[in-house]
């Protein structure tokens, strides 16, 4: 599991960066599916704990997010 990790990662950065620094719409928005289903990749194969931190960290955030 760690390799599929360790190659979504840069993927995922190269896509951030290329997102960041685009002109064209079309490459903005192919690199902005790229960075979500790398992310959602990684969330998937995370292990529990890993999980459980994202899924708290959200909770909590988007509570304040919504008390403003």
């Amino acid at each position: 599991m760690l390799s599929f990790f360790l190659i979504s990662l840069p993927i995922a950065l190269f896509a951030a960066w290329l997102y960041a620094n685009a002109s064209e719409e079309m490459e903005r928005v192919f690199s902005l599916a790229i960075v979500s289903l790398c992310c959602l990749m990684n969330v998937a194969i995370a292990p529990w704990p890993i999980q459980l931190g994202i899924l708290l960290f959200v909770l909590f955030t988007t509570r304040n997010v919504a008390a403003t």
